[in-house]
């Protein structure tokens, strides 16, 4: 994408121009941080209150002077006894006395009696004499002792006083260096207050006074009211030695050259002045300038920019979005802080230093702008779509870290053991080798660290990640419909976490294989049913259509027209059972229906029912003896379903039993339950399971030349069941035996 200059009629790509635009908005930044890191030496001379001059030029060179003339005045007039003073002298007499003391009194304690050794070894070396003294013993003689004694002491003077003197006249050949070498840079006066004298330099002619200016000269003075931490100590010499100093320095454009070739940092400094000063002046002029290009290429982007966002949300804006907007915020509140720590560390441009390290910086900054032009701009972006935000809120990165901590933390055992093999891999093996790193003796504690670790670790992982791989593969082997797979531990050990994911996937393809045997074997039933319904709807409908044909044709006796309208009359009234019992049964399977529980008795419920179908059953030919333990039975029941339980149970029986039979019906309580049991012999070979008998549409009578839906025993189970019984079929030979369990109304006595 390139937008067209009106001047010469070629395009510029607007990448080119965002490219430059950060570019130089990196240029800019650097050329700022520098006039600003520079801005003291605009006004003034920064190097006075700098840590260079007050640390070398002040707390050192001051320091040699004062020490110079308040410990050192005259000092190439003394004596050698003169130069060392009594209090110092009066100090190694007394540390003397106490160690002869001590060697006396060692001596004695240990009880030698030895000859006393020769008084010229002490005399040799203050150490041999001290040791002589502790070597002493037998009869003290005060004369003798206080000769050799002497005779050590003046030894150990002599020593000092050499030793001493070294020192001193050492320190007094630097201090008269120093003193000598500061001219013309730096011109004092000290008064002493307890010896009434003053020294000054000032009388020297100096070639650096003729460029003193304001900001080339600088005085201080001596004692301070509000010394500097640094010149405390400094500050503290001068008042306990009653000295005044006041000391003036100048910066000097160039080297003086002196007796010691003194090339001092004050002039070295200076110079730097003068050079940052020029180049502020060319840096200024480079931001000024290049501020400008930014200005003219934001109008530019400005009047193109459509394309301009466009090209930065194809290019830009789609990676960006792939960090967390909490990250991305995080991000920009970190640039100030990023682009001070690069300004701090920046070089001045009149520095030797590397190329490499202007352009890194400059490449620094320059991301640093992009940065936060993009960022800005999808700011933009997403406050004007509410949508968008909140969608990034949830895919935040703490959001998301917290929400995977939370889905951790269900597993506190598997959390736990996570955080201490980490621990124990991880941090602890750190730590060793940081030790072994540094102190040798680590070394046999890291190899021992690494058998450890080989030994246990690393047999632990294996058994995880096999155990990962048979879960990944039994999986896979689940997805894809194959559920003959068997999960085995493979050695991952048990009451593990993942030994427990690898029994619930094992389970998981027990219950899935249940799961589409049932669904097999639903589909069947389904089949069945709908084939044995269509069957069932179809006998009667095909009896009715013919009928009703016999019926529009011309029929010369009434007889049989009352005959074709009493089968009719059968047939819809078989269709309308048949059409119940599925309306009927699709509401219990629904469970949409709901009992309406009350207190029943069950003995007056089954004598009812017996009675409504007597003359079926004096039809049937069948012989039903019917024993009841208690005229009154109760129990917490739906009367009315109850009764279709007892109807349908009757039905059943009158259907299937063989003819000329006996049918025992018993009814009787037990400590928890109303008990119905049915016995009968079945006129036909019972080959299907008892359990399959309650399935829908279901008959004993395969062949199905019986009457019935088929659907009689599914709707008894369904609402015994929905009431809280049970009911059972056992079967033996032909002996057919139905039981049915109704809860008992526990709280009530019989009547």
């Amino acid at each position: 994408m390139a937008t067209k200059s009106k001047n010469s009629g070629r395009t510029v790509p607007i990448t080119a121009v965002l490219v430059l635009l950060v570019c130089l908005t990196g240029i800019a930044l650097q050329l700022f941080i520098a006039i600003y890191k520079d801005r003291s030496y605009i006004y003034g001379n920064p190097f006075w209150d700098g840590d260079l001059f007050n640390n070398v030029q002040v707390q050192i060179t001051v320091t040699d002077i004062a020490k110079y003339y308040a410990e050192y005045a005259g000092y190439e007039q003394l004596s050698d006894k003169e130069k060392v003073d009594e209090e110092t002298i009066r100090l190694w007499r007394e540390q003397f006395d106490a160690l002869a003391a001590g060697a006396i009194q060692n001596a004695a304690g240990r009880g030698e009696h030895d000859a006393l050794p020769d008084g010229q070894v002490w005399a040799n070396t203050a150490s041999t004499s001290l040791a002589a003294l502790q070597q002493r013993t037998g009869k003290w003689m005060s004369d003798e002792w206080d000769k050799l004694a002497e005779q050590v002491w003046q030894t150990q003077l002599q020593e000092n006083t050499k030793l001493l003197l070294a020192d001193k006249n050492s320190e007094y050949n630097n201090l008269k260096r120093a003193v000598t070498r500061v001219d013309p840079f730096l011109k004092y006066t000290i008064k002493d207050s307890r010896r009434q004298m003053t020294f000054s330099n000032t009388r020297s002619e100096s070639a650096g006074t003729d460029t003193a200016g304001e900001e080339t000269v600088h005085t201080i003075t001596f004692p301070m009211k509000e010394p500097r931490p640094l010149h405390q100590e400094l500050n503290d010499y001068f008042k306990q030695h009653g000295l005044e100093g006041s000391f003036t320095f100048y910066a000097i454009a160039a080297p003086v050259e002196s007796a010691f070739a003194f090339d001092t940092i004050m002039a070295k400094d200076y110079i730097r002045l003068l050079d940052v000063r020029k180049q502020l002046q060319y840096e200024m002029a480079g931001l000024a300038t290049v501020l400008a290009a930014v200005a003219l290429l934001l109008l530019h982007v400005r009047k193109h920019r459509e394309e301009a966002a466009k090209e930065i949300g194809m290019r830009v804006s789609n990676w960006q979005r792939r960090i967390p907007v909490d990250l991305r915020v995080a991000l920009l509140a970190a640039v100030p802080a990023i682009a001070i720590g690069c300004g701090r560390t920046m070089y001045n441009w009149g520095m030797h230093f590397p190329l490499f390290s202007h352009v890194f910086r400059w490449a620094l900054l320059s991301l640093l702008a992009s940065y936060v032009l993009i960022t800005i701009s999808d700011a933009i972006r997403l406050y004007r779509h509410a949508g968008t935000l909140a969608a990034q809120r949830e895919n935040a990165y703490f959001v998301t870290l917290f929400r995977l901590a939370r889905f951790a933390a269900m597993r506190k055992a598997l959390l736990l053991k996570s955080a201490l093999l980490f621990a124990a891999t991880v941090l602890f093996g750190l730590c060793v080798f940081a030790a072994a790193a540094e102190f040798k003796g680590f070394v046999l504690l890291s190899v021992l660290y690494i058998a450890v670790y080989v030994a246990v670790i690393t047999p632990y992982c294996l058994k995880r990640i096999g155990a990962m791989n048979i879960m990944a593969a039994g999986i896979d082997e689940l997805a894809a419909g194959r559920l003959n797979m068997a999960f085995e531990g493979n050695g991952t050990g048990s009451g593990g976490v993942l030994s427990h994911m690898i029994h619930q996937l094992s389970n998981m393809r027990s219950g899935l294989q249940a799961a589409l045997d049932s669904q097999l074997k639903s589909e069947k039933l389904k089949s069945e049913l709908i084939s044995n319904v269509s069957h069932d709807l179809k006998t009667p409908l095909t009896s009715m259509i013919n009928y009703v044909g016999l019926l529009k044709q011309e029929v010369r006796r009434p007889s049989e027209s009352e005959r074709y309208i009493a089968v009719l009359e059968a047939k819809t009234k078989r269709l309308k059972e048949l059409i119940d019992d599925l309306f009927e049964i699709s509401q219990l399977s629904s469970g949409t229906v709901v009992p309406v529980i009350e207190r029943v008795d069950v003995a007056a419920l089954l004598q009812q029912t017996l009675a409504e179908l007597e003359d079926k059953i004096e039809a049937s030919g069948l012989q039903f003896r019917v024993q009841v333990q208690h005229p009154h039975l109760y129990a917490r029941l739906d009367g009315k379903k109850t009764w279709r339980v007892f109807e349908n149970l009757i039905h059943n029986t009158l259907r299937y039993s063989l003819p000329n039979t006996r049918v025992h019906i018993g009814l009787l309580e037990t400590d928890e339950h109303i008990v119905l049991r049915i016995h009968n012999v079945s006129a036909y070979e019972i080959t299907v399971p008892p359990n399959e008998l309650f399935e829908r549409s279901k008959r004993g009578d395969v062949s199905r030349h019986t009457e019935g839906s088929g659907l009689g025993l599914a709707i008894a189970k369904s609402i015994v069941e929905l009431q809280g019984g049970r009911i059972y079929i056992d079967i033996e030979g032909d002996y057919f035996k139905v039981t049915v369990e109704l809860l008992k109304d526990t709280l009530q006595k019989h009547e």
